[in-house]
């Protein structure tokens, strides 16, 4: 892997977060799609809640 950035966290992040979860967690480890849900769960909690001047950096 090259030229990895790492940036802060963006709410337009959440679908391209939410799928490659999804996609990577049903084919290598095969859960079902009740794992997106939880996903998005988890992410949108973590939106409602963010303060990004809480973050270290």
């Amino acid at each position: 892997m090259e030229n990895i950035e790492i940036r802060t966290f963006d709410p337009d992040d959440r679908d391209w977060l939410i799928a490659q979860h999804r996609e990577h967690y049903c084919a290598k480890e095969g859960f079902d799609e009740s794992f997106g849900v939880l996903v998005t769960q988890i992410i949108d909690d973590f939106i409602d809640g963010h303060d990004p001047n809480c973050e270290r950096g």
